[in-house]
């Protein structure tokens, strides 16, 4: 018997199923990485300025930082009233061709504040298309935050003294009653020192004295808090950024070759299950 001939068909469908899928996944490969490469080029290129600050409670008033502090203070930053300054000073509403309001709420979408990891600095981050701009808004972002913030102090200063200035006109009054009650037991004991009331009375009116005299001490520490007061402490100052921080060209190009490659053996997959017959027939 002779030999089955050798059939040489099945190599060559193999050998050109194999070509085709390879001839798929790279051309799908390179479509979007292509893709990929043009949308990073025409991405508009985006600048972040940075300011550091650190807010200190004066040590006078009750302690303000609470585990709840920088969450607060991240909106304070980006509330209307801190905003609306910033808007006004730079003119960003001619600059924008916007309204006012709507200025605003682009600005706060540029705007972002964060807590440094492990210190009690706060950074505030501006990002624009503009490197002056984004340098000039962090600027005037702070200054409206530390105003704002520093008002806040000065108030809660000026209701402290109040209440101490009323506290101390009530121990001006008992200050005033001891000394009459001294004085009247004076002309009572007719010149006796040794007196026991009188020696009572005494101590008394010297211990409320003194006592008033704290008050007018402290009273007095306010009023210079009150003149002086600098609660922000500027670190690091804004500064006209060199380089955009977005687009990430890098991150972007190796997101495109990774999503080429999968969107390719995914295409040539598919290609292989709906027409892997007739390709290989």
């Amino acid at each position: 018997m002779n030999p089955p001939p050798l059939s040489s068909p099945p190599a060559k469908s193999s050998s050109r199923g194999y070509l085709l899928y390879s001839g798929i996944v790279i051309i799908t490969f390179f479509l979007v990485f292509i893709t990929a490469c043009v949308i990073t080029y025409v991405m508009p290129k985006k600048y972040e300025s940075t300011l550091s600050y650190q807010v200190r409670p004066l040590p006078r008033l009750p302690q303000t930082i609470t585990p709840q502090f920088f969450a607060t203070e991240f909106e304070v930053i980006k509330a209307t009233m801190t905003l609306k300054p910033v808007v006004q000073r730079l003119d960003l509403a001619k600059k924008w061709n916007m309204t006012e309001e709507e200025a605003i709420a682009a600005l706060r979408g540029i705007v972002s504040s964060q807590n440094i990891r492990g210190t009690d600095l706060v950074e505030i981050k501006v990002k624009h298309t503009n490197p002056e701009q984004a340098r000039d808004i962090a600027k005037e972002v702070f200054l409206s935050y530390k105003k704002r913030r520093e008002d806040k102090e000065r108030e809660l200063i000026e209701e402290s003294l109040k209440e101490l200035e009323k506290a101390i006109v009530e121990q001006e009054e008992i200050v005033e009653e001891k000394r009459i009650q001294r004085d009247n037991l004076v002309q009572k004991s007719n010149g006796n020192a040794n007196d026991p009331t009188l020696l009572e009375v005494q101590k008394q009116f010297k211990t409320q004295v003194s006592l008033l005299e704290k008050m007018r001490e402290r009273l007095a520490e306010g009023r210079a808090d009150q003149s002086a007061i600098s609660v922000i402490i500027l670190h690091e100052e804004p500064l006209i950024p060199q380089y955009p921080v977005s687009p990430n060209v890098n991150l972007n190009l190796i997101l495109g070759a990774t999503l080429g490659l999968l969107f390719g053996l995914l295409m040539a997959l598919f290609v292989r299950l709906v027409f892997g017959r007739r390709i290989s027939g």
